[in-house]
């Protein structure tokens, strides 16, 4: 029995939060040294640094791209952005297509292999095993096709 897609989509916002933490953590050390919670804090106020949930992760990256952009490309923050956008909708009990459930793990495991993450694994694992409806395109005449 396969696990409905709001579910893979939620481990995958797990491992991407496991594995977060402690880059973001270890580059804000890196830059800021002791004073680093003070730095991740100046983006997401009265947070503690101690329970940085997904969205205040990925906040504390952009906003703090400035430290980041040397690490990380702007592919990585486009990935990002997106994974800021997953995030919301599955916070917002939004639907979630197979389609979509994909494409989410496709997103979080292509910025934890950009970290080198060995999560990266778990989520590849997790999309392997997503369900995915055929693939429908237009074709060079303007007609929808199975491919």
């Amino acid at each position: 029995m396969t696990r409905p897609t709001r579910d893979v989509v939620a481990r995958a916002l797990e491992l991407l939060n496991q594995a977060l933490r402690p880059y973001v953590e270890r580059v804000l050390r890196t830059v800021y040294h002791d004073r680093w919670q003070e730095a991740a804090r100046s983006s997401t106020p009265g947070r503690s640094a101690g329970r940085w949930d997904t969205q205040m992760l990925l906040s504390v990256i952009l906003d703090n791209w400035s430290v980041f952009h040397a690490r990380m490309s702007q592919l990585d923050r486009a990935l990002i952005s997106e994974l800021r956008d997953t995030r919301n909708r599955w916070a917002h009990q939004e639907p979630f297509t197979s389609e979509d459930a994909s494409r989410a793990l496709d997103t979080v495991e292509r910025l934890l292999r950009s970290i080198r993450a060995g999560e990266a694994d778990e989520v590849r694992a997790l999309n392997v095993s997503t369900p995915r409806p055929e693939r429908r395109d237009v074709d060079a005449r303007g007609l929808l096709g199975v491919k």
